[in-house]
């Protein structure tokens, strides 16, 4: 039986486990932060061009045709601009999901490892 001043031996399983976790954890959340953030895009994307549009159609039927190339080029200014930032956190959300994977694969391996210790050291028991 254990004395009172030692600590019973940790499982090394477990000590994976509480190795990996926090760090997944916080690349999940950040992953989460770019998958927000990528939403936020469509939704702004989606107001903006509404109301550009709601203009637009106003010049149009009122056949000013100054005020429609006006509403026309900040059309196109607001698509290259969306694309870009979604472009961006496209690629946020790419970069977090491959360092996900990457430290999933790494405790999958240390995991393997250590149960083929742990039945390694059970066969010679």
């Amino acid at each position: 039986m254990a004395d009172d001043g030692e600590a019973p031996p940790v499982d090394p399983l477990v000590a994976i486990e509480e190795k990996y976790q926090p760090l997944l954890t916080e690349k999940l959340i950040a992953r989460e932060v770019f998958a927000k953030q990528l939403e936020a895009i469509s939704d702004e994307f989606s107001s903006e061009f509404a109301v550009l549009d709601e203009d637009y159609q106003k010049a149009k039927k009122a056949g000013e045709l100054e005020e429609q190339l006006v509403f026309s080029a900040k059309i196109e200014q607001l698509q290259r601009l969306k694309k870009i930032q979604c472009d961006f956190r496209t690629q946020q959300l790419a970069d977090a999901d491959v360092v996900i994977e990457r430290i999933a694969l790494e405790k999958a391996r240390e995991l393997k490892a250590a149960k083929a210790a742990i039945a390694a050291a059970a066969e010679e028991e």
